[in-house]
């Protein structure tokens, strides 16, 4: 059983704002369809689960079983010029299940070490665009919440079309782990992987995947086959794909399709 409050207490303190609400362009789409779905723009008061963004109404209340995450949505409501208003007996409620434990943390949300091996890995992208025969793309290999391999794209490097980030890193990780079945790790990659990486990922049996940078928003060159999206190589339930973390971070490397 994992601590639902501990994994999220993690996340917080890990990254200041683990969502990026402040800066994904992947969040700014999603805040404004949800907007446009509301019947009107704004309202008097509201009740949010979650604590994801708190500047819906004039006056919020938001529950959480994180402090941090309540602490958070305050501030950004606070910087919006939008009041605050919690009574003591809010409060309580608020964090009324501090020990809760779930089976498992949300399949659908990033954790708090998949969220710091993609800040390792954006930082390495960064710095590999400007390495002889390498380009910005970095990939990671997790296991257990642990990176055991990492690669950059090689492809100039090593005059071979299929040293993509993720090759070489499940080519690492299968090496360092001595078996050609990495069920149970979770590949993290700054571009949404191409049909090649995606296709070696499920024969290699990795069933995770967090990626920055989403196809819809880089140049068209990174994908043979653009007909063909993650859900394609999605063949059961236990496949999951989660882009646009942190991908305001990396976004300028593949823009324009220069990297």
């Amino acid at each position: 059983m994992v601590d639902y409050a501990a994994h999220f207490n993690n996340l917080y303190r890990a990254r200041r704002d683990p969502w990026n609400y402040a800066d994904s362009v992947y969040e700014t789409r999603k805040y404004d369809a949800t907007l446009a779905a509301l019947t009107r723009p704004r309202y008097a008061s509201a009740l949010e689960a979650g604590c994801s963004v708190g500047v819906l109404a004039e006056q919020p209340l938001s529950i959480d079983i994180v402090a941090l995450a309540v602490e958070r949505m305050m501030q950004r409501s606070l910087q919006s010029g939008h009041a605050i208003r919690l009574t003591s007996e809010e409060k309580e409620v608020a964090h009324v299940h501090p020990g809760l434990s779930l089976p498992c943390p949300p399949k659908d949300l990033p954790s708090a070490d998949e969220c710091a091996a993609m800040d390792d890995a954006i930082d390495r992208a960064l710095l590999a665009r400007n390495v002889s025969g390498k380009a910005g793309i970095a990939a990671s290999v997790l296991r257990d919440g642990r990176v055991i391999a990492t690669g950059e794209n090689e492809v100039q490097l090593q005059h071979d079309p299929t040293k993509h980030a993720e090759m070489v890193a499940i080519s690492r990780a299968a090496a360092i782990l001595q078996v050609t079945d990495l069920s149970g790790c979770v590949m993290i990659s700054t571009l949404q992987p191409c049909e090649m990486c995606l296709s070696a990922m499920r024969f290699a049996g990795i069933a995770r995947l967090v990626f920055a940078a989403t196809q819809a928003n880089v140049a068209p060159k990174y994908f043979v086959f653009p007909h063909l999206r993650i859900e394609d190589f999605q063949h059961d339930a236990n496949f999951v794909a989660i882009g646009g973390v942190a991908e305001a971070r990396i976004l300028h490397l593949y823009a324009t399709g220069n990297e």
